[in-house]
């Protein structure tokens, strides 16, 4: 009888070491893969994420390819367009842009000055620009002609030192431009290197100028209500308007600059 006990623990012991080598391995087992589907859930993760990555910067080239394709990456700002209905739209600021210096090609601007809205005072209209070396000016006839000039030099009567004479300003940055078609057609006239006639502002005369020798390029006076233009050696170019010999009656004037640098934050 001790040697059947004996024989039947034994037995026992050994079932319940097997039982137990049995239960390692089946730990072992359920462990491995736990790991395996957590190794290959991250590896789809990371899959995943790369797939996405990869989409989001086909995403950003395509952007960049497009934006690029545009050559421009400035920005117009005008908040008060409905009330007062702009003449630099969007497509005719493209076509301009391309000739502007490269440094305010990328920079944000926006309406400091129109006479819809801020009368045709030209004392008033030097206030509202005096933050702005560099300006779009942009005119529109009773007839519905529109043309311009980029103005390199801040709006503002100008004296030599050693008289008090006006004199011209500005620099070979700037030319003058008409636009024909709905504004799709846009000619440029750039500084020909004949003179530095660019600018001119003189107040007591009430009037504002482009260009000279032969005639203004561009001349507007009589606070803003009429203006005449013709060949000028400055820009070397033709009347940007055909009828009257170059005088008009302006029906709409716009200045636009780019905003100045403590002004963008």
């Amino acid at each position: 009888d001790v040697t059947t006990n004996t024989n039947t623990t034994t037995t026992n012991e050994k079932d319940e070491k097997q039982q137990k080598i049995i239960g390692l391995e089946k730990l072992f087992f359920w462990k491995k893969k736990k790991k395996t589907t957590e190794e290959e859930k991250m590896k789809q993760q990371i899959l995943e994420l790369a797939t996405t990555k990869k989409t989001a910067t086909d995403d950003n080239n395509e952007k960049d390819n497009n934006s690029d394709s545009d050559s421009n990456s400035f920005v117009l700002s005008v908040p008060d367009a409905v009330s007062c209905p702009v003449l630099l739209t969007y497509d005719l600021f493209l076509e301009l842009s391309s000739a502007l210096p490269w440094s305010l090609q990328h920079r944000t601007w926006e309406r400091c000055f129109c006479i819809a809205r801020d009368g045709d005072s030209i004392q008033h209209m030097l206030r509202l620009c005096q933050s702005y070396h560099q300006t779009l000016l942009v005119v529109q006839t009773t007839k519905g002609e529109v043309f311009g000039a980029f103005c390199t030099g801040k709006w503002q009567p100008f004296c030599t030192r050693s008289q008090n004479n006006k004199t011209y300003y500005g620099n070979g940055q700037s030319f003058l431009f008409s636009c024909k078609n709905s504004n799709k057609d846009v000619t440029l006239y750039r500084w020909s290197g004949k003179n530095h006639y660019c600018q001119l502002c003189q107040v007591e005369q009430n009037r504002i100028a482009m260009g000279g020798e032969g005639d203004f390029g561009l001349i507007l006076e009589d606070n803003f209500s009429r203006g005449r233009t013709g060949y000028c050696a400055t820009y070397s170019n033709p009347p940007l308007v055909q009828e009257n010999d170059g005088h008009f009656q302006i029906a709409a004037l716009e200045i636009y600059g780019p905003r100045p640098f403590n002004l963008l934050f």
